[in-house]
């Protein structure tokens, strides 16, 4: 979505509505699959989340995926079906970290 460079429109934010910290993407489904984490400006350990077990997939509809905040490799994979806005989300639940991705709209 970005190449990994730091962008303020992907600035995770409270939006009202979502739950967690979310930021919300255009992305095309003859570009899929997308892969992703979040992460800070340095990649800081605590602050560096993919995915906690493998195989870190998101499909629209799936369950949300919880995340390792020290990760190094492990990137998410999103698998998009149809072109449109995504919101992205970081949701702290429980004593752990999730992503979770949905398509905004029809």
């Amino acid at each position: 979505m970005n190449d990994y460079a730091v962008s303020s429109q992907y600035l995770l934010r409270h939006i009202d509505g979502a739950e967690g910290l979310c930021a919300d993407s255009p992305l095309r489904a003859d570009w899929t699959p997308y892969r992703f984490k979040f992460a800070d400006a340095a990649w800081s350990r605590g602050s560096n989340y993919g995915y906690a077990d493998p195989p870190g997939v998101i499909r629209q509809g799936s369950a949300d995926v919880r995340l390792n905040g020290n990760s190094r490799f492990e990137e998410l994979t999103l698998h998009v079906d149809k072109d449109g806005i995504y919101r992205f989300c970081l949701i702290e639940r429980g004593g752990s970290s999730y992503a979770r991705v949905t398509r905004l709209g029809k």
